[in-house]
């Protein structure tokens, strides 16, 4: 086989080479003005040339490799990479592509002078004769976008108008083969379809399945794409994929995404290992839609920028003009689309903005204005490679009204029938799928071996901060509502944890015949699912519903909480039980270490009552093995923590404070250090001591600016502190930070490993504005400082760790570092507590200074906490353009340093100014900002906010600094600093009557106690059966395995990366029974083996992968 490939490599390279030689030759004759234009053609040629032996390399490869097919979902890593992470990282990318987004934005002028009837465009013209050779195909595509949630709540959009939608839909398609329509948001058909009769879910069946009704893109909501991560992104989908899958029998093919407020290449890449096939947007810039429409590239080859060859290459198309609605989807004049739309007749309820209304088609008009019609469809193919026409008719809750799909079809049907009986007008229309025009569209253009339309550009990059007229950019969403963003990620982590609890404890509970656990907690599961998938909607985690939508927003998320810690529990119980009968009892319950009060309440840690020997279980939900410090809050200062054979842990105890002067007397703080196994639990127990020398080690508070007893409490010194010049210094074995001692702000970070000391001044700042709203962040101005004179804060030192308590203007700042060996220490935890009640038309910012060199103020921010993208802040576009969405983390580096900031939940971030960071913490807001909503943003809570500040130094050369590279990866640190972030470890509390030799001392499903460092476990999720909350015995187990950068170390890591290949069975403690390829979303199956074949699995960087998996116990 390596001799077949070698010998047909060999000859690619000598056609290759001759080929150049011959057109070199050619250039070196006298230089005539034919010379050049023979030279021009045969370079053109020759790149023809090239393009084909590419395609037929990948094909002759796709015939040598065992089990690779053409399949959409599948990774066929055929470009010769270095597969394992350091040399994928090492390998350039991002360059292959033929518009680069990070380029296009230094092209572009921004300049936006009136293009006339399509204001952002030009005055489109048609030649003359420009279609005489070929057939103008023209598809309308019906369609209502339904938001489940924004003006109204979901349940009550769907009792007002999406119900109303899919019934008068179906009416009006049933008896009429020619008329179609496509929908997106299953939230809404599940609704729909618990309610219909049984005659209407068999006509909506029939109408699937003959082509004339599309279930487009399938996922529970049409998800937001800046905020989210790309968990809850594949959750939502899955979830909608499934309820399709069991009620309609249908694998959607194309997504259609109008209404998202930018997007990324990860919506692009998740939906290509589903097995899309094609996808369309709508909000992007309009400078950057008149760009690719000036050159005729909006559509194209959406590529992944970490892609070394065109393995994730996806065609996308960009609606070119303002907005989805009719006036803006015919053509480039929307005054004359606008009539166009029937629902616009009089007694529709609404009407055209330009003031010429529509006017029924008949007999005696049908001419002029189906002229007048096909005049936009024609100018409108101007900007696109082909001469079909994508035509949407809709917009937001559209044909609600039983007489709209009337009006629309009848009218549109006048005018197809017209048009279409004149041969000489070269038009075919009809009414279409977006499934239609795109078959259409490949069967006009023609198809490479891959699949893609020939001849189409490939695009790398996002489309990331959109504008949609002059100076508007949204940015401000990024950061709108906080603390439901906040939220957002608490339930994300715990329905993850859930998950992978649940179905690991669901297997050893059918092997030990408890059915109850099975039934009872799935049900929950689902919930869940469809609750924090509702929220992925891009009026849900954005921040940009109403204030009462958002309270059934957060009602729902922390319903789901709650459920997800009894599930958590309820496996816990399972899992670490000795005596699994023991877990019908009620009386041995594990109950969370925190809890909520309601959706705007902050979380509260319980107290552990110590009168007696007390169990406390910890579960890791990642599938690496950790070690970190973990806070219980108890009744009494003198107790001692015991593993599970029963040796003393090092423990600090910490005063909890009741206001800045009185200490509380019966609650406190225990830190130790705990070590779990990768999906694993494990035990401790505290217990109460006479006080001797034995318990924990108390800690020394040093209070600046208020003066207070030194006598507090017993056993505890607490002592007042004066103001200097001299810094406060927290130090562990890998980090030194000095802190200002008359402020308390961070000043200075160093990595030991060098001891050079880098600026790092942390200050806060707010930006003034009388214009933002929900969307938009139209600041006043540059930032002005908040002033600190004096506060109050609280230095607290001890064996474990150090912290400052520092009370600022609207925000509690709490900077924590341990003094571990484990991952937690690597990093300063920066928690903010941030409160701006008492301003208005305030948006406050943390702004981290530093002295790194980012050139051209360069960084990287990450796209759904899956991948990271090169910025470049820009003086010609506007402070807020600047900004970009932040999920998961950013950097900053130079080529001696890297600096991380990790996060919890999505904010905005910046880089203004070389070596700055600046992150949006919350945004006040007394106004509209004329995008719909019909409200500010006043609705603020008190909203916690969890940092992480990594420095790393570069131990190894690193290519990827380069600027021309789009692309950055992580650290293996990296990446786990996010994930601790981001997926904290579990605690639980046994009831009094838990005795601890009841209990395991651990346990973990892995056999190594921990996978790869670079391979993690995006889910372990159960299957759902027939009919709601059933499970069945199928797990569906995604694997995501991480694109990182070597050049940085792995110092404190408990694990390795992934060699080239890993057996599936070798990972599991569990028995594999039976295993099965499949896609993303688990919509297209493959290859299936038993449990007693070897499961080898090659998994190449940055890719994702699901397997539906049978465990045993």
């Amino acid at each position: 086989m390596k001799r077949r490939i070698l010998l047909f490599s060999a000859g690619v390279f000598l056609v290759m080479f001759f080929t150049m030689h011959m057109v070199v030759d050619q250039m070196a004759q006298p230089d005539t003005d034919n010379t050049i234009d023979e030279t021009k053609k045969k370079l053109v040629k020759l790149n023809e040339e090239i393009d084909q032996l590419k395609s037929s390399l990948t094909k002759t490869q796709n015939a040598l490799v065992p089990g690779l097919d053409n399949t959409n979902y599948k990774s066929k890593a055929l470009v010769s990479v270095d597969s394992t992470g350091c040399g994928f990282a090492q390998s350039e990318a991002g360059l292959s592509a033929d518009i680069r987004m990070l380029d296009i934005y230094k092209i572009i002028p921004f300049d936006n002078p009136d293009g006339g009837a399509w204001k952002q465009g030009w005055d489109i013209s048609v030649p003359s004769g420009a279609f005489d050779n070929e057939i103008l195909q023209v598809f309308v595509v019906p369609h209502s976008h339904n938001d489940p949630g924004w003006i109204k709540t979901f349940q009550r959009y769907y009792m007002d108008q999406s119900k109303h939608i899919i019934s008068n839909v179906v009416a009006n398609l049933i008896g009429n083969p020619n008329r179609k329509f496509i929908w997106a948001e299953i939230s809404f058909l599940s609704l729909w379809w618990n309610d219909a009769s049984s005659s209407q879910r068999e006509s909506f069946k029939r109408l699937v399945k003959n082509g004339q009704l599309e279930i487009v893109t399938g996922g529970w909501v049409m998800n937001d794409e800046a905020n989210t991560n790309y968990y809850a992104m594949i959750d939502q989908m899955i979830e909608g994929h499934e309820w399709v899958r069991l009620n309609i029998g249908i694998k959607p093919r194309v997504s259609w995404s109008i209404d998202p407020f930018g997007y990324t290449p990860t919506m692009a890449y998740l939906l290509k290992r589903m097995g899309m096939d094609a996808m369309l947007i709508q909000r992007v810039h309009y400078s950057v839609k008149k760009y690719l429409a000036q050159k005729k590239q909006l559509e194209f080859m959406w590529r992944q920028n970490w892609d070394h060859g065109t393995d994730t290459d996806i065609l996308c198309h960009v609606m070119p003009f303002y907005s989805y609605d009719i006036p803006h989807t015919c053509g480039p004049d929307p005054a004359v689309c606008c009539q166009f739309d029937f629902q616009r007749l009089p007694g529709g309820g609404i009407w055209c903005p330009w003031n010429i209304p529509p006017q029924p088609i008949s007999p005696r008009n049908v001419q002029q204005r189906a002229m007048m019609l096909l005049e936009q469809y024609r100018k409108k193919s101007r900007l696109y490679r082909s001469n079909v026409v994508l035509a949407p008719l809709g917009d937001d809750f559209r044909y609600a009204d039983p007489q709209e799909p009337v009006r629309q079809f009848t009218n549109y049907e006048k005018l197809f029938q017209y048009l279409n009986s004149k041969p000489e007008l070269k038009v075919k229309i009809q009414f279409g799928t977006l499934s239609d025009y795109f078959n259409a569209l490949l069967k006009t253009t023609g198809k490479n071996d891959d699949g893609s339309p020939k001849g189409y550009p490939k695009l790398g990059g996002d489309f990331m901060t959109y504008a949609d007229r002059d100076e508007h950019y949204w940015s401000g969403y990024y950061t709108s509502r906080p603390f439901y963003k906040n939220l957002d990620r608490v339930l994300e982590t715990k329905h993850r944890a859930a998950e992978i609890a649940y179905s690991i404890a669901s297997r050893i509970a059918n092997q030990e015949k408890i059915a109850k656990f099975a039934t009872n907690q799935f049900n929950l599961l689902v919930k869940s699912r469809r609750n924090l998938g509702l929220f992925q909607h891009h009026d849900g985690i954005t921040g940009t519903a109403k204030d009462h939508v958002v309270v059934d927003y957060g009602n729902r998320l922390v319903q789901s909480v709650g459920n997800m810690q009894n599930v958590i529990a309820s496996a816990a119980k399972l899992l670490m039980l000795k005596h699994k009968e023991s877990y019908s009892s009620d009386e041995i319950r594990f109950d969370m270490d925190e809890s909520r009060a309601s959706h705007d309440s902050l979380p509260e840690k319980r107290l552990l009552s110590i009168s007696n020997t007390r169990v406390v279980v910890f579960y890791n939900s990642l599938a690496q093995k950790r070690k970190e410090l973990v806070s219980v809050h108890v009744s009494v200062p003198n107790v001692k923590v015991l593993d599970a054979d029963g040796n003393s842990i090092k423990c600090q105890v910490n005063l909890q404070w009741k206001n800045k002067n009185s200490p509380r007397d019966n609650k406190f703080e225990v830190l130790f250090p705990i070590e779990v196994l990768g999906l694993g639990f494990s035990r401790v127990t505290i217990q109460k001591t006479d006080g001797s020398s034995d318990g924990c080690k108390p800690s020394k508070t040093s209070i600046y600016h208020h003066k207070v007893k030194n006598d507090l409490v017993k056993g505890f010194d607490v002592r007042n502190a004066d103001c200097g010049k001299q810094y406060i210094t927290m130090e562990n074995q890998f980090i030194v930070a000095d802190f200002d001692r008359c402020t308390g702000l961070l000043q200075n970070i160093a990595d030991k490993s060098t001891g050079i000391k880098r600026t790092a001044e942390l200050r806060f700042l707010q930006y003034m504005t009388v214009s933002s709203g929900a969307y938009l962040f139209l600041p006043s101005g540059t930032a002005k400082e908040v002033l600190i004179q004096k506060p109050f804060f609280r230095h607290i030192s001890g064996i474990l760790r150090d912290e400052i308590q520092a009370f600022y203007p609207n925000v509690y700042h709490n900077i924590k570092l341990a003094n571990t060996n484990g991952i937690d220490s690597r990093s300063l935890h920066i928690h903010n507590l941030v409160d701006i009640r008492d301003t208005s038309n305030r948006e406050l910012i943390m702004r981290i200074s530093t002295n790194i060199r980012n050139t051209n103020r360069e960084y990287f921010t990450d796209l759904n906490g899956f991948q990271m993208q090169r910025r470049r802040t820009l003086d010609k576009i506007p402070l807020q353009a600047n900004y970009y969405p932040m999920p998961s983390m950013a950097f900053l580096q130079d080529p001696k340093l890297r600096m991380t900031l990790h996060t919890m939940q999505a904010c905005g971030v910046a880089s203004l100014k070389q070596g700055e960071f600046e992150v949006m913490l919350d945004r006040r807001l007394g106004q509209d900002d004329n995008r719909g909503l019909g409200q500010g943003v006043r609705d603020n809570k008190q909203t916690p906010y969890h940092f992480a500040l990594l420095l790393e130094n570069l131990t190894k050369k690193q290519t990827m600094v380069k600027s021309k590279i789009p692309i950055a990866y992580p650290s293996l640190v990296g990446h786990a600093v996010s994930q601790t972030v981001n997926h904290p470890i579990n605690i639980m509390f046994g009831t009094s009557e838990v005795i601890p030799d009841s209990l395991l001392k651990q346990y973990s499903p892995l056999k190594s106690g921990s996978f790869p460092c670079d391979l993690h476990l995006v889910t372990a999720r159960t299957v759902q059966g027939e009919g709601d909350s059933k499970p069945t015995d199928e797990t569906a187990v995604v694997l995501h395995r991480y694109g990182y950068d070597c050049g940085y170390g792995m110092t404190p890591l408990l694990c390795f990366p992934l060699g080239s290949k890993i057996e599936f069975k070798s990972l599991w403690n569990l028995g594999v029974r039976n295993f099965k390829e499949t896609s993303l979303t688990m919509m297209h199956d493959g290859n299936e083996r038993g449990g007693e074949e070897s499961i080898d699995l090659t998994l190449q960087p940055m890719e994702l992968y699901t397997y539906k998996v049978k465990f045993s116990g």
